[in-house]
C-alpha cells in the first residue's frame, strides 16, 4: 500500500537532492522547466542491470518488472517504482541487429532501480509530497528520517566554477571534414532509396576528475529542460538536459513528442524572433518532422487500437536556452494486454534519433558512426505501479565514467541537407554543455 504525506518544506529540489548524495543510487528526475513534476529518491530495494550487448536483456527486464503489486491511481503521477535508463544499443537486442560499432563506453544495456520512497515536487504549486510503500520493511522509517533531513535543507551556494579546459583536452569522434563527409554518405544512401532520413551524431570527450554534481548544477543553469535527469550511479553517472519526451503512458493512453527542426537562438530580441520565424517557415524542417511523425504513428500503430493513433500537433515551436525546436505530438490508445516490454519493442529507440525507415537507418548509423552510442539517444525515466510512466529521449545527455566525460550531438539528414550547416547545427546543440564545461564560446571542437 502506497502512503503519501504533504511535506511542509520550502527547500528547492536541488537542496533536497543534495541531502541524498551519500545514499546508494540516488536519482533526480528534474522538470527544470515547464512547471511539471520532479522526483527524488535513493536506496533502491532492487537493482536491474543488463550488460552491454546482453542477449534477451529486454525480456529479462520484463520479468523483473512483472509480478509487482499494482496500486490504485493517485494524485501524484509517480509514487514509487522503477527509475533508470535504456541504452540506445538495446536496439540490437530488440531488432536482432549485429553490433558493428565499437563499444568503447561499456554502458549497461539497461539499468534501473526499484524505489520504495520518493519525494515528488509539483513545480506548478511549489508543494512537496512524500510517498512510501508501507509494505516494504524499513520504508516508513526511511521516509520519516529523510523528511527530517529535508526540513533542515538550506539553499546551496552556487556550483563551483568549471575547471579550465585546455583546447587540446577535447577530442571528437569526427573532425569537421569527417562529419561533413559522413553527411554526404548519408545523403548518398537517401538518393539510393535506402532511407528517407538519417540521424547522425558525433561524440565529444575530455578527461574528467571533478565529479558530476557541480557539473549537473551548472548544466541545469545553462541548459534547463523539461525532461532532465541526474543519475550519479557510477556506471556511468548520467546527466541529462533533454527537451524531448519519448513515451508517456497513462493507463491505456500513450503519447510521444518527437523533435525535428532546430535553429540557434538570436543574439538579441530581433534576431531571436527572426531565427524562430525562419525555422517555422522552413520546408526542409517541416518535411523532416512530417517523416518522423509518420514513423511514430506507424510504431504506435503496432500496439494501439486501430484508428486511435493520431497526430494531435504537427509542429509547435519550443524555445530553450540555446536553440528553438519544432515539436509534434502523436497519441494513441494501447491495446489491452500491451505492457512495458511490448510497447518498447514497438517503439524503441525513438524515431527522431534514428531516421526512417528505422531498421535500415540504424544499420547505416552503425556503419557510419565509429562508436556505439551508449546512453545517448536511449531513454531515461520512470515506470510506475499504477499504469503510468514517462521516458525521455536521452539527448543533451553527458555521461561521466572512468575519468572521462562524454556527450554527443547530432541531427537529421535529408536529401537537401547542407553538410556544413549540419555540422554547425551540432555546434549549436553543444553550446549549453560546453558552457557548463567552461569551454570558451569561440572554441570549435574538431
Amino acid at each position: 500500500m502506497i502512503q503519501t504525506e504533504a511535506l511542509p518544506i520550502q527547500a528547492d529540489p536541488e537542496a533536497v537532492f543534495a541531502t541524498l548524495l551519500g545514499e546508494p543510487d540516488p536519482f533526480w528526475l528534474d522538470s527544470a522547466t515547464g512547471g511539471g513534476w520532479s522526483y527524488i529518491g535513493a536506496s533502491p530495494s532492487a537493482v536491474f542491470r543488463a550488460a552491454p550487448g546482453e542477449s534477451g536483456a529486454l525480456a529479462r527486464f520484463e520479468g523483473w518488472l512483472a509480478g509487482r503489486p499494482v496500486v490504485p491511481r493517485g494524485e501524484v503521477p509517480f509514487r514509487g517504482g522503477a527509475v533508470g535508463f535504456l541504452s540506445y544499443d538495446l536496439k540490437n537486442d530488440i531488432e536482432r541487429l549485429p553490433s558493428r560499432a565499437k563499444d568503447d563506453l561499456g554502458h549497461p544495456a539497461i539499468r534501473f532501480g526499484w524505489y520504495d520512497v520518493v519525494a515528488a515536487f509539483d513545480a506548478s504549486t511549489g508543494r512537496w509530497t512524500l510517498c512510501w510503500d508501507e509494505d516494504v520493511a524499513g520504508a516508513a522509517e526511511r521516509a520519516a528520517r529523510w523528511a527530517r533531513r529535508w526540513a533542515r535543507a538550506a539553499p546551496l551556494p552556487p556550483p563551483a566554477q568549471a575547471p579550465p579546459v585546455a583546447g587540446g583536452e577535447l577530442s571528437c569522434t569526427f573532425s569537421r571534414a569527417a562529419y561533413e563527409d559522413a553527411v554526404r554518405r548519408a545523403k548518398h544512401a537517401i538518393v539510393d532509396g535506402e532511407v528517407y532520413q538519417l540521424n547522425l551524431s558525433r561524440r565529444i570527450s575530455l578527461p574528467w576528475e571533478e565529479g558530476s554534481w557541480d557539473l549537473y548544477r551548472r548544466l541545469r543553469r545553462s541548459n534547463a529542460a523539461p525532461y532532465a535527469a541526474y543519475l550519479p550511479w557510477g556506471d556511468p553517472d548520467v546527466l541529462s538536459s533533454s527537451p524531448e519526451l519519448f513515451l508517456e503512458v497513462d493507463g491505456r493512453a500513450v503519447r510521444t513528442r518527437p523533435i525535428k527542426g532546430t535553429a540557434p537562438r538570436g543574439a538579441d530580441v530581433e534576431g531571436d524572433t527572426r531565427a524562430r520565424r525562419l525555422l517555422e517557415s522552413s520546408e526542409k524542417e517541416a518535411a523532416e518532422l512530417t517523416m518522423i511523425v509518420d514513423l511514430e504513428r506507424n510504431d504506435l500503430g503496432r500496439v494501439c487500437r486501430p484508428g486511435s493513433v493520431r497526430a494531435t500537433s504537427l509542429g509547435t515551436t519550443e524555445t530553450y536556452a540555446t536553440v528553438h525546436h519544432r515539436v509534434a505530438t502523436v497519441e494513441g490508445t494501447l491495446l489491452d494486454g500491451v505492457g512495458t516490454g511490448a510497447l518498447l519493442r514497438a517503439t524503441f529507440p525513438g524515431g527522431s534519433i534514428t531516421g526512417a525507415p528505422k531498421i535500415r537507418a540504424m544499420e547505416l548509423i552503425d556503419a557510419i558512426e565509429p562508436t556505439a552510442r551508449g546512453v545517448y539517444t536511449g531513454a531515461i525515466g520512470w515506470i510506475g505501479r499504477d499504469g503510468r510512466g514517462a521516458l525521455n529521449i536521452a539527448i543533451r545527455t553527458p555521461t561521466v565514467s572512468r575519468g572521462t566525460l562524454s556527450f554527443q550531438v547530432g541531427g537529421g539528414i535529408v536529401a537537401d541537407s547542407d553538410s556544413a550547416r549540419e555540422y554547425e547545427e551540432t555546434g549549436h546543440k553543444a553550446a549549453g554543455m560546453l558552457r557548463a564545461l567552461g569551454v570558451p564560446p569561440e572554441y570549435s571542437v574538431e
